[in-house]
């Protein structure tokens, strides 16, 4: 039978036992380290935390600790200084002088003046009369020597359509029909358009030819024609055919001036005409600025311009 007092300072019956036991066979030092171990699994199996977790904890719960603990005041020891008596006149004259009493610097009070009569200056150098705004803007447009330049100074781009890009065409329109013939589709390629970034494959499916089928190929087109995307029309917009623009490999860049200097150019425009660039047959594209004139206000998309107009 345990002794009780080695039962109470072991954590009763089941630790006094296992302790007893453990130290008998195994000696207190590993004893003490299988009891230290079983410790901290059962800690970390009930708190379901890692060990850094349960240290962070700790580290805090100390420091709350410390911030919370109360700072004692010195006590106020009584000096013979302290102890003065006064007299009623100098109490009075105590209580009627302020405590926070601030006597005026005269060199405050120089800084102080010349800060106001730089400002003062400052505000008159800037000060210009309304006639000479109104003469300068008159001026500027009562100037009448201004020309506006003449559409020769313009430069057009080279015409990039060659014997290879012809052939690059011819290679493609063979390379579709093939395709076409592979998935047992019965169609041909009937009319070609070349724009200046973009050309058109007008293709006349035959008779019972459902245009799904072409529209499930769009990736096996892609890869047949090295391209990394195009795009399918059904129909083209005014022909009973089905459209498929592919990215040319090699675009031409369209200047302002192949837009002004086209022969077959629209004379009869706006003023406020806008040139954009040209569609897929080479015509020019312009829009009119009348017809959405928020593109005259500065700012992005939603910021209000319409709501403004």
């Amino acid at each position: 039978m345990l002794n009780r007092n080695f039962v109470v300072t072991n954590g009763g019956y089941i630790g006094g036992y296992l302790t007893y036991y453990l130290s008998k066979f195994i000696g207190k030092i590993a004893t003490s380290i299988i009891l230290l171990l079983s410790l901290i699994i059962s800690t970390l199996i009930l708190t379901r935390k890692s060990l850094k977790e349960i240290r962070d904890d700790i580290k805090n719960l100390s420091m709350k600790l410390k911030f919370k603990k109360p700072i004692l005041k010195k006590p106020h020891i009584l000096t013979r200084e302290s102890e003065k008596i006064y007299t009623s006149a100098e109490l009075k004259e105590k209580k009627s002088k302020p405590k926070h009493a601030f006597e005026p610097i005269e060199k405050f009070k120089k800084i102080y003046k010349t800060k106001e009569t730089l400002q003062t200056d400052k505000a008159t150098s800037y000060e210009t009369s309304p006639t000479q705004l109104v003469m300068s803007v008159a001026s500027v447009i009562e100037d009448k020597t201004y020309k506006i330049p003449p559409l020769s100074i313009l430069h057009k781009s080279k015409i990039l359509i060659s014997t290879i890009t012809k052939k690059n065409i011819k290679d493609v329109v063979r390379t579709l029909e093939r395709i076409l013939s592979d998935f047992k589709i019965e169609a041909k390629v009937s009319d070609v358009t070349r724009g200046p970034n973009v050309t058109l494959f007008s293709i006349q499916l035959a008779p019972g030819v459902k245009v799904r089928k072409i529209l499930t190929l769009e990736n096996d087109l892609c890869v047949a024609l090295g391209t990394p995307d195009l795009r399918i029309l059904t129909p083209i917009p005014g022909k009973a055919a089905l459209g498929l623009e592919v990215p040319n490999k090699v675009k031409e860049i369209v200047t302002l001036g192949d837009i002004l200097l086209s022969p077959d150019i629209n004379r009869d425009r706006g003023i406020l005409t806008v040139p954009i660039g040209k569609d897929l047959n080479g015509e020019p594209v312009f829009i009119d600025i009348v017809e959405m004139p928020h593109l005259l206000i500065a700012g992005a998309t939603g910021s209000g311009k319409s709501s403004c107009l």
